[in-house]
């Protein structure tokens, strides 16, 4: 629910404008449907509960932390040679 409202605050310019952007709700509408059934099986079955512990948090973010130097020291190498503008 709060990654839901967080788009919507980051999008809410364009949300306001649905005419124009009716593709563009019903995209955000069909990307965000198939995580509340995911949620729910997880919430039910209790895998929810294991996920939240600080060993999964920490690991994750270090994870994340390694995926996102990887990416930011490729952009760079590819920038260096001009691929990147």
């Amino acid at each position: 629910l709060g990654s839901l409202i967080a788009i919507i605050f980051y999008f809410r310019k364009d949300l306001l404008n649905f005419i124009k952007n009716s593709s563009f709700l019903i995209k955000i509408l069909i990307g965000t449907l198939p995580i509340v059934p995911v949620g729910y099986i997880f919430y039910r079955s209790g895998i929810i509960d294991q996920f939240r512990n600080l060993e999964v948090i920490g690991w994750m973010s270090l994870v994340f932390v390694f995926r996102w130097l990887y990416n930011a020291l490729i952009s760079i190498s590819w920038g260096a040679f001009g691929v990147i503008q």
